[in-house]
């Protein structure tokens, strides 16, 4: 996991950067591919905001949170990229290919022969008539 900082219009501050790279360890379970985080540190008026971008070989994850403390805001992006990045992980787990060929095999017993009898089957069930 490689992280990089971005302070606009703030100092930059050690104990948020520990602070970043501490919450960031709650999302190390989900690494498929090596990930490349982004974490952007700004204020806009009165309001602290933390942006985190996630590049995950072809997969991007983005979450913003906005908080009036810097530490608030960190904490909600994180926890809006954990949830994120289980959902990517859900969907990759429960393809819908692997879900049709664990099922077929469930059916069928794995067997080739039950699965070409039952398709000769179907169609001797149909007739054909010619169009007039």
């Amino acid at each position: 996991m490689k992280v990089e900082f971005t302070f606009l219009h703030v100092d930059s501050s050690d104990t948020l950067k520990s602070h970043t790279i501490e919450k960031l360890h709650k999302i190390d379970n989900f690494e498929y591919k090596p990930m490349d985080i982004h974490i952007v540190i700004s204020q806009l008026r009165h309001e602290c905001i933390a942006e985190i971008n996630v590049l995950e070989g072809r997969r991007k994850f983005q979450a913003k949170a906005t908080s009036n403390d810097y530490y608030k805001s960190v904490d909600k992006a994180v926890e809006k990229l954990r949830k994120q990045l289980s959902r990517g992980k859900r969907r990759m787990k429960h393809h819908k290919h692997h879900d049709h060929i664990h099922n077929l095999s469930e059916m069928h017993d794995g067997t080739e022969q039950e699965v070409g009898s039952e398709i000769d089957e179907g169609l001797s069930e149909f007739t054909y008539k010619k169009a007039s």
